[in-house]
């Protein structure tokens, strides 16, 4: 999970406020390993992280104030697949 949501947040560059959508589940084994991405860091920055049940388990949705990174797993395979029918 912490690799998804890394992988994101290399895609957003110099936001200050960011949201990251998960699915409950995978928001939970975060918080129950004690992920870093969940403690307050210079390098985690505003990080705000809520439980969205539109998100499927391994993926993630990062919000920032100009657009969304969209990085659920269908939706990586979907772009995949469409980059291999070129």
């Amino acid at each position: 999970m912490e690799s998804v949501v890394r992988e994101a947040l290399r895609q957003v560059e110099n936001t200050a406020d960011m949201t990251i959508q998960l699915h409950p589940d995978d928001l939970a084994l975060l918080r129950a390993h004690e992920s870093p991405l969940l403690a307050p860091s210079p390098e985690n920055g505003s990080l705000r992280f809520t439980a969205s049940s539109e998100v499927t388990r391994g993926g993630c949705i990062v919000q920032t104030q100009f657009g969304l990174i969209d990085a659920r797993r269908e939706i990586k395979v979907e772009q995949l697949r469409k980059t291999l029918s070129e």
